[in-house]
């Protein structure tokens, strides 16, 4: 109960992660990377109401983002690029608009269409990364107009090519 890190990233740790591990309270950082984990973030992930951190990129890890994720105060930094994450991107990522900083859900499986409204509500974002996916939208000009360097400001803003976006950071195979 006392924990508030945990960081095992490049560890070449693998199979599914205990049941515990999702319910810990104080658990603030919780970085798994690069690793062989599977399995799928369950409901219980809402347990971890301290939780700022979530680093889960390059793992086996996958399925959909339980809505229990999104009832989680003062989250700020997601990062679950290459993994088997599927379904759409939830609206309720404006539950996090006075928290998020980082969303980088690269190289999955989502679909539909961009909550474009959610992350332009995020009044703190700098790095949207949806790049991958089979998403669909248009990245707002009021989206756009939040691009900047300094400390607030969306440093980087990355989609696929099919997305209309007049601000976006270039992508290499859009030819």
């Amino acid at each position: 109960e006392r924990l508030n890190n945990l960081a095992v990233q490049r560890n070449q740790l693998g199979g599914p992660l205990p049941s515990l591990l999702w319910t810990l309270p104080n658990l603030r950082t919780l970085d798994l990377s690069e690793n062989a984990f599977s399995g799928e973030v369950p409901t219980t992930i809402g347990l971890m109401q301290n939780l700022r951190v979530l680093r889960l990129h390059s793992t086996q890890l996958g399925g959909e983002l339980p809505a229990e994720f999104f009832g989680i105060p003062n989250f700020s930094t997601l990062n679950i690029a290459n993994c088997r994450f599927r379904g759409a991107l939830s609206e309720n990522f404006i539950n996090f608009n006075q928290t998020l900083q980082e969303v980088i859900v690269a190289f999955n499986n989502f679909t539909g269409p961009i909550p474009v409204e959610a992350f332009e509500a995020a009044q703190f974002l700098e790095e949207l990364n949806l790049q991958g996916n089979q998403l669909s939208g248009v990245i707002s000009e009021a989206l756009c107009n939040t691009r900047g360097t300094a400390f607030g400001q969306l440093a980087f803003l990355i989609v696929d090519c099919n997305i209309d976006c007049n601000c976006c950071d270039p992508v290499s195979d859009c030819g």
